[in-house]
């Protein structure tokens, strides 16, 4: 499997606490069948970073646990990345050449406030776009104007967003209107990536078998190859990956 979204990268965030906790945090993963995962810590985020957090901490960060996780002969492969939060002078910040995309690639992951509507949304995916960058939003499921509107997702698919729907959400672990919203993806192939979002190892895991599992069972193995590995690899690759549905 491939998880494009994880919060490992230690002191940066409100993810793994220590290098040893993320080392942990990489090993679980591991045993649980990702062989590759991307470090995408919070950015631009002042609220859930734990100092305010530059493009040089990010790439200080990963190149330490690299070295950490080859030293502890983890075999899993780490990529750098973040989770840009959706702030609205984005557009300057790609210009300045500040964003930090998936493996260096044109993917840029991003998150917004969950109380956001459908119009700041297509806003600042649309600046990300005309930087010459493909948005991936993270956790649509958990956004309000999702949850209250499922069809506006159509627009922002059709703008070239992709969706990366947590492992935890069909599972129930962010309650049922996340949990309805990412079955209601997921069953129309409206996700392209199933991502762990993990912040620790004992809550909110990097380990992904148990939905890997039950969304095989409930989707067919065709599609949850796609959603766990086959896109998370394109992405990794600076590949294309399908818009829309599939």
């Amino acid at each position: 499997m491939v998880d494009i979204h994880s919060h490992i990268s230690p002191h940066l965030d409100d993810g793994a606490d220590g290098v040893e906790e993320a080392l942990l945090m990489l090993n679980n993963a591991f045993e649980s069948g990702t062989k590759h995962i991307v470090l995408t810590p919070h950015y631009l985020n002042k609220a859930q970073c734990r100092f305010d957090v530059r493009k040089s901490d990010i790439i200080s960060a990963f190149e330490m646990l690299l070295e950490k996780k080859n030293e502890a002969k983890i075999p899993i492969e780490i990529y750098i990345g973040a989770e840009h939060f959706g702030v609205t002078d984005i557009g300057r910040i790609a210009s300045e050449n500040m964003l930090v995309p998936i493996n260096n690639s044109r993917y840029v992951l991003v998150e917004f406030d969950f109380t956001d509507d459908i119009h700041r949304v297509s806003f600042v995916t649309s600046v990300i776009s005309q930087a010459g960058f493909v948005p991936i939003i993270a956790h649509p499921e958990r956004y309000f104007f999702l949850q209250d509107d499922p069809s506006s997702a159509f627009s922002l698919l059709e703008k070239g967003c992709l969706f990366q729907v947590n492992k935890g959400s069909p599972l129930g672990k962010y309650g049922i209107p996340s949990m309805e919203l990412s079955l209601w993806l997921l069953d129309n192939h409206l996700a392209h990536f199933v991502a762990s979002d993990c912040h620790s190892p004992y809550q909110r895991t990097p380990q992904m078998r148990d939905a890997h599992e039950m969304l095989t069972y409930r989707l067919g193995s065709s599609y949850v190859s796609r959603i766990f590995t086959e896109n998370g690899m394109k992405v990794l690759k600076n590949e294309s990956v399908s818009f829309g549905n599939f």
